[in-house]
């Protein structure tokens, strides 16, 4: 019965943490081949003058409400629409876990000292915002629109991630496994760790993202193991942070390509038929692909 419930324990966190890096890895294609240079060869708006350039003058200011627009029309956009659907899903499908999880890592130390670094650090929205202001000033003093963009969806998305928790926390009003209040769901520690994480994958590709990913998922096992949130909190708060960091991301990446919001909400599918024979027996049935 004890190696059962083990293996009920680990499956728990397995679909925890998979449902959170998966999705955050595979949900945004657009920063595969980009690379952390601090110029964007890819947009070719690195290191330019650019007081010779009126619209590089433009996209050097600073509009918070525009950004909040375009973000926006990208979040609910077809492509937007399918990630929220996905978060619902995991949320709900991991919810049936929550029990379970809960009595296996509450107060147990599970993560050791690392319990401290994803509760009272990484969380809280700190780091996120030193790297976001780190470079907005790199992206000043050096002329690079690219860094400096970087900088501002990242100041961008934390705000708007901590402020959309805040008001799901009061509307949802979910009581947290230790009793303590009613602002359970989602995750805001989660969400912030997400938002920093999915707005570095989208600007400096794999290499800075899987790690900053790997830090939220600490972040998220931190608060299991806290007893301050439920599995699903987290998941929750995971996919809730990605999407608006992705939404803000992809506004500023559309406004160095100079490319219209439609364009990354763009869905494509085909359908077609498909054949295949096994003991003689010839099957017929339908192949959807859809890519986005």
């Amino acid at each position: 019965m004890g190696r059962l419930v083990n293996s009920r324990h680990i499956l728990a966190l397995l679909v925890a943490v998979c449902s959170m890096v998966i999705f955050s890895m595979g949900s945004f294609a657009l920063a595969a081949d980009q690379s952390f240079e601090g110029e964007s060869a890819l947009y070719g708006v690195g290191r330019q003058n650019l007081s010779n350039n009126d619209y590089l003058s433009k996209l050097e200011t600073f509009h918070p409400i525009k950004d909040s627009r375009n973000a926006y029309d990208i979040a609910i956009g077809r492509r937007g629409r399918m990630i929220l659907l996905w978060g619902l899903a995991s949320t709900v499908g991991t919810s049936i876990l929550d029990d379970e999880t809960q009595r296996h890592w509450s107060h147990r130390r599970r993560l050791g000292d690392l319990d401290y670094l994803g509760n009272e650090i990484l969380g809280t929205g700190v780091p996120g915002l030193l790297i976001g202001g780190a470079c907005w000033i790199s992206g000043k003093i050096g002329k690079d629109l690219y860094v400096l963009h970087s900088g501002y969806a990242q100041v961008e998305a934390i705000a708007v991630t901590g402020i959309v928790t805040f008001l799901l926390k009061g509307v949802v009003n979910r009581r947290r496994p230790d009793e303590s209040n009613m602002h359970s769901f989602p995750s805001g520690h989660t969400s912030t760790m997400f938002a920093t994480a999915t707005a570095l994958q989208e600007f400096f590709g794999w290499k800075i993202g899987v790690p900053a990913y790997l830090l939220g998922a600490l972040t998220a096992a931190g608060r299991l193991s806290d007893n301050r949130h439920w599995l699903s909190d987290t998941v929750a708060g995971a996919f809730l942070g990605s999407w608006i960091a992705w939404s803000f991301s992809s506004a500023h990446l559309n406004q160095l390509e100079q490319k219209p919001v439609q364009d990354v909400n763009k869905v494509d599918y085909s359908i077609s038929p498909l054949f295949y024979r096994e003991n003689g027996i010839t099957e017929m049935g339908v192949s959807l692909l859809a890519s986005f």
